[in-house]
């Protein structure tokens, strides 16, 4: 979502790779890049299917957050210039 809000829409998995891979170290957050590595490659038990859910949803809202705090600072900057 934060990717698409820059206008990053190209779907391929090499290509979300170098734009996450840029962001962490542009804002010095390797725990994007991370978390992305990690559901790229976590296999899919059904044992562990309810845990992975969890994280996932918890990541997605912390995101979330994430997006509206930086779309506010987006709609302040704007106010502040116009």
């Amino acid at each position: 979502m934060f990717l698409a809000l820059h206008g990053y829409t190209n779907p391929s998995l090499k290509w979300t790779y170098r734009k996450l891979e840029r962001y962490a170290e542009e804002h010095h957050q390797p725990e994007a890049l991370d978390r992305y590595l990690r559901v790229q490659s976590l296999p899919f038990p059904q044992s562990d299917l309810d845990h992975f859910v969890a994280d996932v949803m918890n990541y997605c809202e912390a995101l979330n957050v994430a997006v509206q705090n930086h779309l506010q600072d987006l709609q302040l900057e704007g106010g502040q210039h116009g």
